[in-house]
């Protein structure tokens, strides 16, 4: 039997993992765009599923909404077309919701509310603030479930943020 010099959940661990996901955001400006894309569409597409087919996201067609990931330098241009959702690589935004990724994973996992986070200043709306309001409406009004093996990923990242 092997002994660890720290257990799983020791600080150690844990700054390792911190260590980790920082260093994945690195990573992440060298991986080309349209992979990030195919991989970011498919989980936003299946968080807006429901709001697409009954037409609740046409506020943003022809608009341009950044989410922006402070910690981890990354910028998430969406829009809309044809009542689906779409990723642009850049573009200039009418509205940017700005917040950390631990934010932003509590809002996809579904353990806050947006209304709260907006409130306590995590997530902050500039620009135009309809859009970004009409984003934040059409956020609480969602009901879903992440695939499994997503879920299981952001748990792991939120634990260590």
């Amino acid at each position: 039997m092997v002994l660890l010099p720290f257990t799983p959940d020791s600080h150690l661990t844990n700054k390792l993992i911190k260590t980790l996901i920082f260093s994945a955001a690195h990573i992440n400006s060298r991986i080309p765009f349209q992979l990030k894309r195919k991989v970011a569409l498919a989980i936003i597409q299946h968080i807006f599923k429901q709001s697409a087919s009954e037409e609740e996201i046409d506020f943003l067609d022809g608009r341009i909404l950044k989410i922006q990931i402070n910690d981890i330098g990354e910028n998430i241009y969406l829009s809309s077309c044809n009542n689906k959702m779409v990723l642009l690589e850049s573009a200039k935004e009418d509205t940017s919701i700005k917040g950390n990724l631990k934010e932003f994973i509590e809002l996809a996992l579904l353990q806050k509310d947006p209304d709260s986070l907006f409130f306590q200043r995590r997530l902050l709306i500039e620009g135009d603030t309809d859009l970004g309001l009409a984003f934040k409406n059409s956020l609480e009004a969602l009901e879903y479930t992440l695939p499994t093996p997503i879920q299981k990923a952001m748990m792991v990242i939120h634990k260590h943020l």
